[in-house]
């Protein structure tokens, strides 16, 4: 996918890179559109997102920063893991 980096706040960014780097993305899946996986952090995060034609159109996941409107550093693991994929 291109050009996601930039929608992250650095510092989210490069902790979800050590997410990713730690092999903390579990049960990785993509179909339809939809990149689905369980990011092992303080509990495990279930992070649902939504690609159309290279660009993110939804993106959850159930850890509190996000649940407060944000993206996380689960969406970044996940992000890196579909990129690594690809």
């Amino acid at each position: 996918m291109r050009d996601w980096h930039n929608l992250f706040l650095h510092a989210i960014f490069e902790r979800g890179v050590e997410y990713y780097s730690n092999n903390r993305v579990l049960e990785y899946s993509f179909e339809s559109n939809i990149i689905q996986a369980s990011v092992q952090g303080e509990f495990i995060y279930d992070v649902h997102i939504v690609n159309d034609n290279n660009q993110i159109i939804d993106a959850y996941c159930d850890c509190p920063h996000a649940q407060k409107g944000n993206l996380c550093k689960h969406m970044v693991a996940e992000l890196l893991e579909y990129d690594s994929n690809e």
